[in-house]
């Protein structure tokens, strides 16, 4: 009995377990990495999505824009898990684990038990994949997911049981919500039954004359059903919460154009210069298609747009077409791994494993054995994988459209694998036994397959990856950390305008205003019209007090085509400015648009109130505090409007919740020391504007009203003179003038 469990189950444990403990290893080895804790691009997004829906958002309030399995995945795990890291990353290990055992599984029926074997030990060593287990990006669910369908389809075409055609049905459709691409693959598995005979491996000779036809019916039926258990709900949804019909996303056109454009490489490309990252990817599509064709559009609305400037570029620029995907085909067949913002060869660095394995099992290797296999079994397996042979072709097909990354042609590696296994079983045996003409064409077609992959078309140089690390530690607000990985970043790819920018926006948060504005420079005469620049050039002026400035460079931000939000910041600098009228028609905007609106009603209410016009003043600052119940600023702001409308009980409510909520909020302790001035506790009032200007020591109207109730007050000319002095240094000489004058202060 033992023996014969271990003969069943002894080499499909073996795989999995060697799968488990190499990518087990990674991560011991992975996790003194930074980016082990600071996730990065997509990852980072999926993360903060999985924490909504564990929060008890599960149905959102838009359409789809990305696959939504995989948040869905996390917020699972999120729910469990305070501190989810390690337990997400140990269950994708385990899937991924499953994955190369469901291969095993797979070419065992489908060719050998020795081919089944170096496919699944393929699948465990290969390095790409133990990197993409180790991450918090949806393809590794992918790759398990994809696996278990092949495995479920062999059961399927073996034993012609429904319950298999309905399972493989199920998982695809769990695949489509992962990758959307997946469909085609739905779409081959729901006609194979209606393939004629010779092509298909279906039993087709039955007694009854129509039983054939409704064999076929109920096969394809048992499909329909199983993807419609998944995707039904999903399309259900996506109608209720949004303005479109979809089983899956909204981002189809979006993704379209970004892979067929003038200005693409065959690699990722952003609708606006520097903005390729999922904060702004909607939103940039959405506003762009409604400002081509002058009014607003739907989400199904924005994808036809793109999908319609895609075809453009095909029809009316062929030849730049044909060469940009001969490109991609060349990219997609590349030894290379596109880097997205998680780079691979980086976090070589922190793992001695996956840098050895990646000499030895990679996509050169695993491309050159799955092209040897296709042409070996084609003479002799055709029908047998004709199938397998379909869905390689309509994942290429599928894949090619779209800008290409490591990622996105990782959906192709369950058939890669299965194929490269049964390319060194079958060389092995015909090889050993001199059958040397059958190898020829297909060790000469494998040999073309190498030099494709080795073909230099990317710079290896691994400035993004640092450039991404940069971003992970200014997310943190590590920024001595972040300086470093830039400056690493320009070092390698002196010629990085986005380097610069980050370079540029480091040193304004560690307040060094000269360098940052001299990085945005550099980075404007790369990228003239990178928007983003232009922006973060104009949070520098505001911070300078360079009210015009800014306003500006927001200005020239919103003329290279700037998204709504720059209407919100440069509202915010209208106000610093006192330009008021033109603060509430910008705030109006980003209202509108619904950008920042607690703050973007926060200060449209104080432009109000600046203006004299208290009622829509207060209404403004009573509906940010509805959106955020804990907006310090907004109860400072609303406090100050109570002290000129000389209700003062109302107004102390509000400054001291406003410090109880922002303990360091410079603003309310100024307007209270107001306040108390006022009420005639000038201790309290001095008490307060020491606070302002120890939270902000700049806060010129702190040091004169401190000086001024030192003078008036207390007689303390000395106190008095060191605040005006102090004011006058900072700008504002009027009372230290006035005092030299009455030669109160020296």
């Amino acid at each position: 009995m033992r023996s014969h469990l271990l003969r069943i189950w002894g080499i499909p444990v073996g795989i999995g377990i060697l799968a488990f403990m190499l990518r087990l290893f990674y991560l011991l080895q992975f996790q003194e990495s930074p980016f082990f804790t600071y996730l990065l691009g997509d990852g980072k997004g999926y993360l903060e999505w999985g924490a909504e829906i564990a929060s008890g958002d599960w149905i959102g309030t838009q359409v789809f824009y990305q696959a939504p399995l995989y948040p869905y995945f996390l917020g699972f795990i999120q729910v469990l898990f305070e501190d989810p890291l390690w337990p997400i990353r140990l269950t994708q290990s385990v899937m991924g684990s499953l994955g190369c055992v469901c291969l095993y599984l797979v070419g065992k029926r489908l060719l050998s038990q020795e081919a089944g074997v170096i496919t699944g030990v393929l699948a465990a060593l290969y390095a790409p994949a133990i990197f993409f287990d180790g991450l918090l990006q949806k393809a590794s669910v992918g790759f398990f997911l994809f696996s278990l369908a092949l495995w479920q389809m062999v059961l399927a075409l073996e034993t012609e049981k429904r319950r298999y055609w309905f399972s493989a049905g199920v998982v695809l459709g769990l695949l489509s919500l992962i990758r959307e691409n997946a469909a085609l693959l739905i779409f081959v598995w729901v006609v194979w039954p209606w393939i004629p005979g010779k092509f298909s491996t279906i039993r087709t000779v039955l007694p009854q004359p129509n039983a054939l036809a409704v064999k076929r019916f109920v096969l394809s039926a048992m499909v329909l059903m199983g993807v419609g258990i998944v995707l039904l709900p999903v399309g259900f949804r996506n109608w209720v919460v949004g303005d479109m019909w979809t089983f899956t996303t909204s981002q189809l056109g979006p993704n379209l154009y970004m892979g067929n454009n003038p200005k693409t490489d065959g690699m990722y490309y952003a609708l606006r210069y520097g903005r390729g990252v999922y904060l702004y990817e909607r939103n940039d599509a959405k506003e762009l298609a409604e400002e081509a064709l002058g009014r607003p559009l739907t989400s199904g609305e924005v994808s036809s747009y793109w999908v319609g400037k895609s075809i453009e570029f095909a029809v009316e620029h062929p030849l730049d077409w044909m060469e940009l995907n001969i490109r991609k085909w060349l990219l997609v067949w590349n030894r290379y791994e596109l880097n997205d913002t998680d780079d691979y060869y980086l976090y070589q660095t922190w793992s001695p494993l996956l840098s050895s394995l990646d000499h030895v099992v990679h996509f050169g290797l695993v491309s050159t054995l799955a092209v040897i296999g296709l042409f070996l079994t084609a003479q002799k397996q055709w029908r047998r994988l004709l199938l397998f042979y379909v869905l390689a072709a309509a994942l290429l097909a599928s894949i090619l459209p779209f800008a290409i990354h490591g990622r996105y042609r990782f959906v192709l590696l369950p058939l890669l694998l299965l194929f490269a296994g049964a390319g060194a079983w079958e060389l092995k045996q015909r090889l050993q036994h001199k059958l040397y003409k059958s190898c020829g064409i297909a060790l000469f077609a494998g040999g073309i397959s190498l030099v494709m992959t080795y073909l230099p078309m990317v710079n290896p140089l691994p400035a993004l990856g640092y450039y991404n690390l940069a971003l992970a530690y200014q997310d943190a607000k590590d920024y001595p950390k972040a300086l470093d990985s830039v400056e690493r970043a320009l070092v390698l790819n002196p010629g990085f305008p986005e380097g610069f920018n980050l370079r540029g926006n480091i040193y304004a948060a560690l307040q060094n205003y000269e360098a940052a504005l001299k990085d945005h420079t550099a980075a404007l005469q790369l990228v003239p019209s990178y928007i983003d620049v232009y922006r973060n050039r104009g949070h520098v002026y505001l911070k300078l007090g360079q009210h015009d400035r800014a306003i500006q460079e927001y200005t020239r931000a919103l003329e290279e085509g700037g998204s709504d939000e720059v209407y919100f910041d440069r509202g915010l600098a209208y106000v610093s400015g006192h330009f008021y009228e033109q603060a509430v028609s910008d705030l109006n905007v980003a209202i509108q648009a619904e950008i920042n609106l607690p703050d973007a009603y926060a200060f449209r209410g104080w432009a109000y109130a600046q203006m004299k016009q208290f009622e829509p003043a207060l209404k403004d600052l009573n509906q940010a505090l509805a959106l955020e119940s804990n907006h310090a600023s907004a109860y400072s702001k609303r406090g100050v409007i109570y002290i000129q409308l000389q209700q003062h009980e109302a107004a102390l409510a509000d400054l001291n919740r406003a410090l109880e909520i922002s303990p360091e909020l410079a603003d309310a302790y100024d307007h209270r020391g107001k306040l108390y001035f006022l009420l005639k506790q000038y201790e309290q009032a001095v008490n307060d504007w020491t606070q302002a200007i120890r939270f902000d020591p700049k806060r010129i109207e702190a040091y004169n009203n401190r000086g001024t109730v030192a003078m008036l007050i207390w007689g303390r000319k000395a106190e008095a003179c060191s605040d005006w002095k102090k004011a006058c240094e900072l700008g504002d000489c009027q009372n230290y003038q006035l005092a030299v004058k009455r030669q109160d202060c020296e």
